[in-house]
């Protein structure tokens, strides 16, 4: 049983959640297989909106994740 417990952790921090209300950039960039640092520079340059304190992403919401994939279009 230990084991299955083990085994289900395991998945569970891989397999993202795509139903989520926030992100992190570390969770949308392991979500749509994007480096960190590109989601990083779109943050920065504005064209993905996330809440910031200071130079810090706290987080970003879906609805920002949504308009950003579709403003981008096909080939992200």
């Amino acid at each position: 049983m230990d084991k299955w417990r083990e085994d289900w952790r395991q998945l569970n921090r891989r397999m993202p959640d795509i139903h989520q209300d926030e992100y992190t950039v570390e969770g949308l960039s392991h979500l749509l297989g994007i480096p960190r640092d590109v989601i990083s520079h779109e943050i920065t340059t504005g064209e993905l909106h996330a809440n910031r304190v200071g130079g810090h992403t706290i987080c970003i919401s879906r609805d920002a994740v949504l308009d950003w994939l579709q403003r981008r279009g096909v080939g992200i």
